[in-house]
């Protein structure tokens, strides 16, 4: 069936993986880069022992290909032409242990297996022969549209030089043999070309041994030096958005431009506070499981994860383990927030953690309030009687599925309605209504460009290597959301209370939100019981003006202890993109104790 081979004398960037893909009407094979792993398959099962992953240094690899039964010849199309081949056929021989060779002095020969069908491969695929010529395979886009069609394929026999990517650093295995000070060191990030100078530290902590579950950490000391200035760990939405996106597109010290072009953001919240950004939970950005049964699937095991993440944190930086420590994130960090909170809570002394409080940023924490869309849109003059009377009938149907526990019909309807989890194969009234493409900014109806700049930045091999991240995938979340689907549509309800009986509690809004706007926060405010409930409820606002020599006014506040509710001027779902300077104002009035009026 198959043999270890070693892998060590090649560069990772020249190995492929050729991997089965079950469907329900059909097997096929997709080509798949893979960073040090060579698996061919047969026609109709494996030719491999063990167990293969990206991350780990020796595979099993098959001894022989045996492609029984129907053959069929893969050509590529390559620039919309045919062009030349060169030959290539399966082979056992004992000195060729990938199964592969090349027949010399022939112009033409066939490469057999099993036919691709409705797939895109935009793939640079490498057959590897030990002692031999690397052979190059140059793909372009292919859209297999029959299972039987045929593709032409170029080959170029020149080995390029892979890119240095560097080696992803875990840093788990240094704290548990006692040497944190050298893992600390080990993570200092690298110089990043063509970037301002910027101290920082990133690479993993395991937090799941048994499944190799791993999460990628990006921390920014304090850029005034003050070590004992509060820390800020942020937690981005989705569920399945990086980290990276609130260091990149909202508050980190470095800003991109379309030519990946990075300076230093004017507004960052690292001047005066640590800020440390997390890929939340596993399966999002570079944070990996080896396992399928180790992605969370309610708040409970994210916040368990993100615990154990805080435990090696804190081990790693001592230093920082007596500073004020506050929890903050965004959207669907609306749930991620709170329960890592209630989870420091109920740890108590034990977690060693100097917990202060929780800011939620349009946060969705209870979807049973936070239903009412349709008089929103309606008074803003986006949808007429007859539109907002679908939408409110839906958005009763969606709360009756709440109370009854059916929390994926819940999910499906809300699909129907505005914000979509992609359960659903169409679009929600609200995009066939308005022709909204987006809906984090009612004076946007698309996605700004910039929201995805850093993703190509993130991909250059001098930030990997900076970074400490090597050559594993920057995943897109997919995993991570689709494993906490019957969580989206349950509350934290509970936990938030707990929280705004014990902690520093705020909440603010962008005034321009569509996707979680200001009426659906308070909603679900004026429905939580805890001990300052009549008073909040009954408390005069205040207006917040920035205290700049402007007197421009920022946004407007409620206040009761240490509870603050905030609606935020001329800024949309992502408060810190659209207003810099006032979310830092904000941030920083609330960490430091600082009045709004």
């Amino acid at each position: 069936m198959g043999k270890a081979a070693d892998l060590s004398i090649f560069d990772e960037s020249q190995i492929i993986m050729v991997r089965r893909l079950g469907t329900s009407k059909s097997e096929t094979l997709r080509l798949v880069g893979y960073s040090r792993a060579v698996v061919v398959s047969t026609y109709r099962k494996w030719c491999m022992d063990g167990e293969t992953t990206s991350r780990r240094p020796a595979v099993c690899l098959p001894r022989r290909i045996d492609f029984k039964g129907e053959r069929r010849l893969l050509r590529i199309a390559h620039r919309g032409r045919r062009t030349t081949t060169a030959e290539i056929t399966t082979s056992c021989n004992s000195g060729n242990p990938y199964g592969v060779s090349q027949r010399k002095n022939k112009k033409k020969s066939k490469l057999f297996f099993k036919s691709i069908g409705d797939k895109i491969i935009d793939q640079r695929l490498t057959f590897i022969e030990k002692q031999r010529n690397f052979i190059i395979f140059n793909l372009s886009y292919v859209n297999a549209v029959e299972t039987n069609e045929i593709f032409d394929y170029s080959i170029k026999s020149q080995h390029k030089p892979s890119p240095d990517y560097g080696q992803p650093l875990f840093l788990t295995p240094y704290i548990r043999s006692g040497n944190p000070d050298k893992a600390k060191t080990l993570s200092r990030v690298g110089t990043i070309p063509n970037s301002p100078e910027v101290l920082s530290y990133g690479g993993f902590f395991t937090v799941n041994e048994k499944y190799n579950s791993n999460i990628f950490f990006w921390f920014f000391p304090a850029v005034n030096q003050d070590v004992k200035a509060p820390i800020i760990l942020w937690l981005q939405g989705g569920p399945g958005l990086s980290g990276l996106f609130g260091l990149f597109v909202e508050h980190g010290p470095y800003v991109l431009d379309s030519n990946t072009t990075t300076k230093l953001r004017q507004f960052h919240w690292a001047k005066s506070f640590h800020v440390i950004y997390v890929d939340n939970p596993v399966g999002t950005g570079f944070s990996f499981t080896d396992s399928d049964y180790a992605y969370p699937t309610n708040q409970e095991s994210v916040a368990k994860d993100l615990y154990e993440f805080l435990q090696q944190f804190f081990t790693l930086f001592h230093e920082y383990r007596n500073n004020d420590f506050y929890v903050v994130g965004e959207s669907y960090g609306g749930k991620y927030v709170p329960s890592l909170a209630y989870k420091i809570h109920k740890e108590g002394l034990s977690s060693k953690i100097n917990f202060k409080g929780i800011a939620i940023g349009n946060g969705l924490c209870d979807p049973e309030t936070m239903l009412d869309y349709s008089p929103y849109l309606y008074q803003l003059g986006l949808i007429d009687r007859k539109q907002a009377a679908v939408m409110q009938n839906l958005s009763d149907s969606i709360r009756q599925h709440i109370r009854r526990n059916e929390y994926y019909e819940a999910l499906v309807e809300v699909d129907k309605l505005i914000i979509q989890f992609n359960v659903l194969p169409y679009t929600s009234y609200f995009t066939n209504y308005t022709d909204y493409q987006f809906y984090y900014n009612y004076l946007r109806t698309k996605e700004p460009e910039d929201f995805n700049y850093y993703k190509s930045f993130i991909n250059l091999p001098q930030v990997r290597k900076a970074i400490h991240v090597g050559n594993l995938t920057f995943q897109n979340g997919e995993k991570a959301q689709k494993n906490l689907l019957l969580d989206i549509m349950q509350s934290v309800k509970p936990e938030v209370t707990v929280l705004m009986n014990h902690y520093k509690v705020l909440f603010y809004s962008g005034q321009l939100d569509l996707c979680l706007p200001y009426p659906l926060t308070v909603n679900f405010l004026h429905s939580v019981h805890w001990k300052s409930a009549d008073a909040y409820k009954n408390a005069e606002r205040a207006i917040w003006k920035l205290n700049d020599g402007t007197s421009r006014i920022a946004g407007y506040v409620h206040n009761v202890g240490d509870f603050y509710e905030v609606l935020v001027r001329d800024a949309g779902h992502v408060v810190p993109y659209d207003q810099p300077k006032v979310a830092l104002d904000l941030i920083t009035r609330f960490i430091r104790g600082i009045s709004y009026v």
